[in-house]
């Protein structure tokens, strides 16, 4: 009897572990999942849904091995990549709601960070990847972490990539 109640309370221990764990990343996640994402709240919300299935799958393989960050953002790209792969194949909906993650992106009421972000939305995955990383603050050596690639080669692609994006920019303004 005492080993079933240990069981339990040991799943509900992880169980509330997990779900802490969610609340404080849930806003990178919801990022994540916008800017990769079609930008649209149906598909945030999908995407949001498949990674923390994800995570709870392997919550247990996790073990606290690491940084939480890094394993989330592991996480949370690969389910992306896939589902959007997934997607292609599949006949799009689309659902407007112009009130949904103003908090990410602000667009309507500021076009140059639409613009910013119409230029980041034209890379390729990779890039974009590396952009929206960056442009959370991850320092070089967590991106290399999350990408698998040298610190160095983060270092390069980053400044590459900023000023692809800046020349882009600065032609979009001509």
């Amino acid at each position: 009897m005492d080993i079933v109640k240990n069981v339990d309370t040991e799943f509900l221990n992880s169980q509330d572990e997990f779900v802490m764990m969610l609340q404080r990343n849930e806003s990178l996640i919801n990022r994540l999942c916008y800017a990769l994402g079609d930008h649209s709240a149906y598909c945030t919300d999908e995407l949001f849904q498949e990674v923390c299935i994800r995570l709870w799958r392997g919550w247990n393989g996790y073990k606290g091995i690491g940084l939480e960050t890094t394993w989330i953002y592991k996480v949370t790209l690969n389910t992306i990549r896939m589902e959007l792969r997934r997607k292609r194949s599949r006949v799009k909906l689309v659902c407007v709601d112009n009130n949904y993650l103003d908090s990410i992106a602000d667009e309507a009421r500021n076009p140059a960070v639409a613009d910013l972000y119409g230029i980041i939305d034209r890379l390729p995955w990779n890039e974009r990847q590396l952009v929206y990383l960056y442009l959370d603050r991850l320092t070089a050596n967590e991106i290399a972490d999350i990408t698998g690639k040298t610190e160095t080669a983060v270092k390069q692609k980053i400044h590459r990539l900023m000023t692809k994006i800046k020349r882009k920019y600065e032609n979009n303004q001509e």
